[in-house]
């Protein structure tokens, strides 16, 4: 059955893509988030470490400033290429001091280290609607082999019969393997970062034409 849908939802590619062409971004309505968990572990006003407490919570985030290429090759996309760079210094995490640390050499470094840069080398099909697309992503000058799973959500064509393609994909990156080895450890507790980082990509692609 899983097979049948596969074929189904490439007949509907087929009809909606156009694989002559590449697709550029439409920024206004795309985004890439990142979320963190993190544990705060605070001891009472006595300084008693029997008396310490723990919260747990999530640090959300996003870049501002972005672009996303793509190139589908073909219907099934087994010649596809996606590209996306990232101006690293476009952080926000709407906390400016955070924003300047995440910024420094603890983190990514941005003065530095200007771009994070995902080049796709594979992509396959596991699922109607579903992709794994596998990748070289290079942060702070370190690079890894990473795969999203990528959802396509719709693709369709205007009155000028110019096509659209929406797609979220999402990944879970371990940020020690980019340098990313901060942790902050207080006189009065312990502040834990979690290693995995998860990234979200919401990107709407229109066909460019002029490419």
């Amino acid at each position: 059955m899983r097979a049948l849908g596969i074929i189904i939802f490439l007949a509907a590619l087929s009809a909606g893509l156009s694989a002559q062409e590449k697709y550029q971004l439409d920024k206004a309505h795309s985004s890439i988030t990142f979320e963190a968990s993190h544990v705060v572990v605070m001891p009472e006003v006595s300084d008693d470490e029997e008396d310490a407490f723990i919260t747990v919570g999530t640090t959300n985030g996003s870049f501002k400033d972005f672009d996303i290429e793509f190139d589908p090759g073909s219907a099934d996309f087994e010649k596809a290429k996606l590209k996306v760079t990232i101006q690293a210094a476009s952080l926000t995490t709407e906390n400016e001091a955070r924003d300047a640390h995440l910024k420094s050499k603890d983190f990514l470094d941005t003065p530095t280290y200007s771009t994070i840069v995902f080049s796709s080398t594979n992509f396959t099909m596991v699922a109607p609607e579903l992709l794994k697309v596998t990748g070289d992503l290079t942060m702070k000058g370190v690079t890894k082999t990473v795969s999203f799973d990528i959802r396509v959500l719709g693709i369709s064509k205007d009155n000028n019969k110019n096509s659209y393609m929406s797609f979220e994909g999402e990944t879970d990156l371990d940020r020690l393997e980019f340098g990313l080895r901060w942790n902050d450890l207080l006189e009065n507790g312990a502040f834990r970062i979690s290693n995995y980082i998860k990234v979200k990509v919401q990107a709407n692609l229109v066909e460019d034409r002029a490419s």
